[in-house]
Order: C-alpha cells, then structure tokens, then sequence
C-alpha cells in the first residue's frame, strides 16, 4: 500500500482585531478636527509620536495630543496613509497652471511627514513625483511650490535634491532663457545654488546624465 506524504499546512497571516489595539486621539488644527489613530500603525512609522506618548508629559498619560499647527486636510492624507502606505497625487488636467500646482499637496504632505520622522512616508511621495517627472511628463512643480519645499525642509533632504536635479537635467534649457528665470532664481539662490551642483554631478563630455532615465536614485529618498 503507498504511503502518502501528509500535506503542509499553509500558514495564514494573523489578522490584526483592530477593536483590541489601543489608540490616541490627535487633535489637529485651529478648528480642533479630532483623529482616532491606532498607536500601533503610528508609532511604527513616526518615532517622533511614539517618544512623545511615551514620555513623561501629559500626552504620555491622557492619550492625546494637540497640533494647532497642522493642517487638517493634509494630516488626514497622512493618516490615509498610515493605514494604506498609498498616496496618490493628482492627475493632470492639460492645463499648465494647474498641473503645476496639483504637486503642492504632494510637497505640503511631505513637509508634515519629515516634521514627524516618517521616513517611508518621504519615500513613498519622493518616488510618486520622480515617476510624475519622468521624461515626458515636463510639467513640474511651480517655483512657489519649490520655495514652499525650500522653506520647510532641512537642507540634506533629498526632496531638495530632486527638485534641483528636475531643473538641471530634465527642463527645457528654453527655460533659462525666459523673462522669468532669473528674477525667480535670484529670489531663491539655494535653489539656484542646488541647481549648479546638479549640473556639475551630472555633465560629462558625454553631456548631461539625466537621472530621471532609470530608477529613482537613494538620495531622493532621504
């Protein structure tokens, strides 16, 4: 008689009860929009929030924290993402005011994310917009968008260096030439700084390495 071997049981993933899970109660904004987050989903992606509610302060205790500060709209988008890791940026109208705008919610978000230290956050709007600016797609972000960027990031971020690699390698030379470059420029000179060191890491006699042709580079990650 022929023996059979016993099948091996397929492991299923443990289901997470999220009624069982504690959660704190983050009260965001002028208007106080109150948000219910599982500590859990929080504290993984935000070592800023698990320090601060597991503290001494009175966060610590009372479960709660308020952030006058922020933005509600964009916090929602966060906590969106908290439970989802999806974002996903406007699509493009055709019209070129607006499709230049559309990437300052991306940016807005990504400001709030690199407040909190939520790193994969970063890289997940990082690497939503690199494949936005993809060859092809040359409509980027507006210059008050960038200066938003500029003004609220430290100076190491690798949003930073997307955006001065965008206007190094993958914008139009034509640019430059217009009325509007170098007042702009002159305005904001780190971006304008940031954009001669992209030229020199990226030309060679073979001419200009544009790193939008490939994957997205780590250091657009930091």
């Amino acid at each position: 008689m022929a023996t059979t071997t016993p099948s091996t049981p397929v492991a299923t993933p443990k289901k997470r009860h999220w009624g069982d899970i504690a959660t704190v109660t983050l009260v965001v904004g002028e208007a106080e929009t109150t948000f219910q987050v599982h500590e859990a989903e929080l504290f993984e992606a935000s070592p800023v929030f698990k320090a601060a509610f597991n503290s001494d302060f009175r966060e610590s205790s009372e479960r709660k924290m308020n952030l006058p500060e922020d933005d509600p709209d964009i916090f929602n988008l966060m906590v969106e993402w908290l439970y989802s890791h999806r974002y996903d940026i406007l699509q493009p109208t055709g019209d070129k005011i607006r499709d230049e705008t559309r990437f300052m919610e991306p940016m807005r978000l990504y400001v709030l994310a690199d407040k909190y230290g939520m790193t994969s956050l970063k890289g997940c709007i990082a690497n939503i917009i690199f494949k936005t600016l993809k060859p092809g797609n040359v409509t980027g972000p507006s210059i008050e968008t960038i200066a938003y960027a500029y003004q609220n990031v430290p100076q190491t971020s690798g949003i930073r260096r997307l955006l001065a690699d965008l206007y190094a390698c993958n914008i139009n030379f034509d640019w430059y030439k217009s009325p509007i470059a170098k007042p702009l420029l002159q305005k904001y000179p780190e971006f304008a700084t940031d954009i001669i060191l992209s030229f020199a890491r990226h030309t060679s006699r073979e001419g200009i390495k544009n790193p939008f042709k490939g994957e997205m580079p780590e250091a657009y990650k930091e």
